[in-house]
């Protein structure tokens, strides 16, 4: 059986030293292979009985659905701070000008009577 798998993610489905390709292979039963990296394919290869094939088919898919919903949370989170960040510096430009608005009329108060709030 053949499934189509973003070759992005073939490596999650690897493993660290293909660790988890060979856990796999045995909790399943079958024979997986992964295209070699230099071939631009994301066809991967299971080879067993129809209840393996079956059960590493759906331990692949569930790996490459964690990294879409990983890269797609990681996507949203990054725009929720943007979006705090925006607003955290649009509400200090607000902030700053109406300071300097005070600080410039206090500044004027006190220059006019010439003397300074401590004295």
């Amino acid at each position: 059986m053949e499934i189509e798998i973003p070759k992005d993610h073939h490596r999650f489905i690897l493993g660290a030293k293909g660790k988890k390709l060979e856990g796999l292979q045995l909790a399943s039963a079958t024979q997986i292979s992964l295209p070699a990296q230099k071939e631009n394919s994301d066809i991967i290869t299971i080879v067993g009985s129809k209840d393996g094939i079956e059960r590493a088919r759906h331990e692949i898919q569930c790996i490459s659905d964690e990294q879409v919903r990983f890269c797609f949370f990681g996507m949203i989170e990054r725009l929720l701070v943007n979006q705090f960040c925006l607003r955290f510096l649009f509400r200090l430009k607000i902030l700053y000008r109406h300071l300097s608005t005070v600080f410039s009329s206090w500044h004027e108060f006190y220059c006019r009577r010439n003397w300074h709030p401590r004295d």
